[in-house]
């Protein structure tokens, strides 16, 4: 009996553990998923706390980056102005020339300049950039013959009133000078009078005036404004010594003088000038105020313009305030 009573005893004990046991398993198993869930929670909050971080980030990076395109703009805008006005003073710049002066890649300036010219603000040449506003070429003969034909006869009669008996003069190829040479044929008075010019057509007008000996310089033919010009031109102008030339342009910039739109006609005109003890300028009033690449006689040089009485007196006073010797509008 004993022996059973302690059987029991065992058994109860054993029972007991076994609960035990099963007790501490389920702790442990439900400790286990406790956990788990809390870290699963903890990687759900890291989770979004990261994608948070990232929506602020790229929030901050977005809101950077628009300002800073938007310095960007204000600061290109800001270059684009200060090179227009850079282009504007010198006339003509080189990309390179640009490059040093406003510290950025040469790329980065014909970007700009591309810009500019596409809002027609500059013009791109071989060589660099000038303004829109320089006279970038000229009509041809027809048009020009008649262009403003009455201020042209006016300035074309009262200039020929300063050439005198014995004089040797240079008559520069143009429409005005044209004229010149048409109202030499009706002054009987003059002797011994010896025009130089590199014009076909003023050389055709004087053919039959038997008062005037005419010099054509020779060189080579523009077909498009009956002048001839080159070398044998040159080197003909550079043997003379006159008193006087008429000198035609197609723009007399207030500030800087006489200007010409191609780079070949102008050692032509520098010679036709440096022969010459004085220098007359004939040029109605729509030249004036214009502006052409080339400069070929400073304005202080110019001892006499004859224009229209339809030049604008701002711009008289100004070539006085600049040097102009004396300027004559009939």
């Amino acid at each position: 009996m004993l022996h059973a009573f302690r059987k029991v005893k065992t058994d109860q004990k054993n029972n007991l553990n076994t609960k035990n046991n099963c007790h501490s398993d389920c702790l442990k198993f439900f400790t286990t998923r406790f956990h788990s869930f809390i870290s699963y929670l903890e990687l759900i909050r890291l989770t979004i706390r990261a994608i948070s971080l990232k929506i602020a980030i790229n929030n901050t990076f977005q809101d950077y980056y628009l300002q800073d395109c938007e310095a960007k703009q204000v600061l290109t805008g800001e270059r684009r102005i200060k090179l227009l006005e850079t282009i504007e003073n010198k006339q003509f710049i080189s990309v390179s020339q640009l490059s040093e002066i406003f510290k950025v890649h040469e790329t980065t300036i014909r970007r700009d300049l591309d810009e500019l010219e596409s809002q027609g603000l500059v013009v791109r040449i071989h060589g660099g950039v000038v303004p829109a506003s320089i006279k970038q070429d000229e009509p041809v003969f027809e048009d020009r013959a008649t262009e403003k034909i009455t201020e042209k006869i006016r300035i074309g009669k009262y200039a020929a009133k300063f050439i005198n008996s014995g004089e040797a003069v240079i008559l520069d190829s143009g429409t005005t000078t044209l004229q010149i040479a048409k109202t030499l044929n009706e002054m009987s008075h003059l002797q011994d009078v010896t025009i130089i010019t590199n014009d076909v057509n003023i050389a055709s007008v004087l053919r039959s005036n038997r008062t005037i000996t005419t010099i054509v310089t020779g060189g080579t033919l523009f077909h498009d404004s009956y002048m001839l010009n080159g070398q044998i031109a040159n080197e003909s102008l550079q043997q003379f010594s006159v008193d006087k030339a008429f000198i035609a342009t197609p723009a007399l910039n207030i500030e800087k003088g006489l200007t010409h739109f191609n780079e070949l006609l102008i050692t032509t005109k520098r010679n036709m000038i440096a022969a010459a003890a004085k220098k007359i300028v004939v040029t109605d009033h729509t030249k004036i105020g214009r502006r052409a690449l080339y400069t070929f006689l400073p304005i202080n040089k110019i001892d006499l313009l004859i224009t229209d009485d339809q030049t604008d007196i701002k711009l008289i006073e100004e070539m006085y305030k600049n040097g102009i010797k004396r300027i004559e509008s009939i």
